[in-house]
This record gives C-alpha cells, structure tokens and sequence, in this order.
C-alpha cells in the first residue's frame, strides 16, 4: 500500500506500508491512516525546509556582519599608524632643513614605531587568512623545549620593554612539538602581554604534565575581567582595555593562538583576576602518540 507526500501539489515523496502476514489484505481505513502519516511528514519536510532557509539567512546575515565588521577593524586600525607615519613623513618633507638632529631621530623614532604597528597586524590579518584558507601541516619533532624558549627570547629582548622578559624552565625538558607553530605562539602571546603589560616583569615557563607540554605566559598588567576572559580567543575581539590602550591591535594575535594550538590537538587557557595580571597557557600535546590520541587536557 502506497500513497504520496505533497507539499503544495508538489510529489515530494511516496510512503509505503508493507504487511508480510500471509493472506492479509488491507483496508480503505488503512490507506486512510497512512495518507494521514503522508500528510503529518510533508508537514516535518516543510518545517525542516523553513528551518534550513532560516539558518542561511541567519549565516549570511552574520557573515556580511562579520565582513563589515572586518573591514571597519582593518581600516581603522591601519589608518591610524599610517596617518602618523604620513604626518611624520610631511614634517620632514617640509621642514628637513630647520629641523635639528634630535627632532629628526625623534620623528624618524614615531615613523618606525608606527611602520612596526602596521607590519605587526599585516602579519596578524596574513596569518589568520592562511589559517582560514587552508590547514597548514603539522610537523613535530623533537625539540628542547628551554634552549628553544630562550632563543626565541633573544629576538623579544630587542623590542621595547623586551628585557622585561625573562625564562623560568626546566633544563631537561623534551618534547615533541612543531617548533614553528609554537614559535608563532609565543610571538603573538608576547606581543600581547608587552603591549597591555607596559610595566613589571613577563614570565615564560613551561612544564610536561602527564602527556602534555603546558607554556604559559605570565604578566603584572591590568588583568582582564572575568566577563571578558571567554571571550578574548575569538577573532577581532578586543576588550575594554584593549579599545582604549594607545596600542593598536587586530583582535586577531589570540585567535591564531587558539587555532594553532588545537590544530596541534591542544588547547588555550586563561587565569586572570582584574587589576592583578594575567596567565595565557597553551597546552599542547607531547609526543606524536599523545596528539593522534588526544581529546583535549583535563583541567
């Protein structure tokens, strides 16, 4: 026994009801129920298809949102630190020959600090698109994991406020990591914690615990309000400090972080009381065997 699903006049389906009792026959009744049931599931398609049709909507809405949103951040936050170097740039044009030597290192000091804000969030916005476009690979190997933290100290400690940052790891530590992955985790962690953390010391330590490699990093700032804490790994945000801290920045260093570590099969962390200082930790795991099996850390 057989009958259609209609939706609007249109054959969308056909319902079938099958009896393997021998002799047994159906009634007129039957057909009835089982065009009743027919009825009952066009319904279900037609809600289905309103459902489906509402979530696109709603996707597409939040990614025009998501794109304006993108480019109002970008916008701004590059037509600040071009609109000094420019200024700069004019000064310089204009008055080269009246001005004295400490005047011109002093605006040649202001061009390259904003010339660094700009190469720092075209460096954000290309590595969040790469992450975006495509996975990159992972590829683990064994690694010291302290002479590799100080190496990479070593670049920091040119920046300002660099010498601020300081080791605290164990010699013999070992484990299985991607070294440039990691590298960018530090970068964009460090680069965080000295633009929001201008004063008091910066710590990078790293331990293993049970099967993971857990780096953090450790700073005397302001500290981020725990309303905001789950919400600092997501792209573009910026909290209230960070909107109104002199510093530019892309909402993006702490998102790459996140994907990068769980594109590892790791995980990212914050500890942070307001007013006291913050602690980003990456957990990540330690050997090949621990990252094929890994479900995330418990905490």
């Amino acid at each position: 026994m057989a009958t259609p699903i209609l939706l609007h006049d249109e054959l969308i389906g056909v319902l079938v009801a099958i009896d393997e009792q021998p002799g047994r026959r159906f009634e007129e009744q039957d057909l009835d129920l089982l065009a009743l049931f027919a009825d009952q599931a066009a319904l279900e398609v037609e809600h289905a298809r309103l459902f489906e049709s509402v979530a696109m909507t709603e996707g597409l809405r939040e990614l025009a949102r998501l794109k304006t949103e993108f480019l109002s951040t970008a916008s701004h936050e590059l037509r600040t630190p071009l609109t000094l170097i420019h200024g700069y740039a004019e000064l310089l044009r204009m008055r080269a020959s009246r001005l004295s030597a400490s005047e011109v290192t002093e605006m040649a000091d202001e061009i390259l600090g904003g010339s660094t804000t700009m190469i720092r969030l075209v460096d954000d916005l290309l590595d969040f698109a790469r992450l975006e476009s495509s996975r990159p690979n992972v590829e683990p190997r064994r690694l010291d994991v302290e002479q590799f933290v100080r190496h990479q100290l070593t670049a920091i400690h040119g920046r300002p406020g660099g010498d601020r940052v300081t080791a605290d790891i164990p010699g013999a530590l070992v484990a299985d990591v991607d070294p440039s992955l990691l590298q960018q985790i530090l970068r964009n962690i460090l680069t965080n914690a000295l633009q929001y953390a201008p004063h008091g010391p910066i710590v990078v330590r790293a331990r293993l615990r049970a099967e993971w490699l857990v780096v953090e990093v450790a700073d005397e700032g302001p500290g981020i309000p725990s309303r905001e804490q789950e919400r600092i790994w997501e792209t573009f945000y910026r909290g209230e400090h960070a909107r109104v801290s002199p510093h530019r920045g892309s909402g993006l260093g702490l998102a790459v972080v996140k994907q990068l570590a769980e594109l590892q099969g790791g995980r990212v962390e914050i500890e942070s009381t307001s007013g006291r200082g913050a602690t980003f930790r990456v957990w990540l795991p330690r050997t090949q065997r621990a990252a094929e099996h890994s479900c995330g850390p418990v905490r």
